[in-house]
């Protein structure tokens, strides 16, 4: 089953949330056991909000900087959602050292 098939009925039930900060745990951790990986993770512009769920995800990245440099997130869908939530959650990727593309 392709992300394509799933993804949307997650977005609309408000279950992608728990969805994205799962596989960005998991991308944080495989990139901390494989030093020489470079891994885009995809976030729904749904999920990229700054809130307690996710500083608890974002509180490996300050110790382990050499992981956030070879994350990078995409932020999909930027234009359904609300743009300066988005955008603050980028920016606060991006001071961990993460690269940041929002489409």
């Amino acid at each position: 089953m392709s992300a394509g098939e799933f993804v949307p009925a997650l977005e609309e039930c408000g279950l992608i949330r728990l969805l994205d900060r799962h596989v960005f745990r998991r991308v944080v951790a495989l990139l901390g056991e494989q030093p020489d990986l470079m891994v885009e993770v995809n976030v729904s512009a749904l999920s990229a909000v700054v809130d307690v769920s996710w500083e608890a995800v974002f509180l490996s990245l300050p110790d382990t900087p050499n992981v956030a440099r070879r994350l990078v997130v995409v932020i999909s869908n930027a234009a359904s959602a609300d743009t300066p939530r988005v955008w603050a959650f980028a920016r606060r990727l991006q001071q961990f050292g993460c690269q940041v593309s929002v489409s």
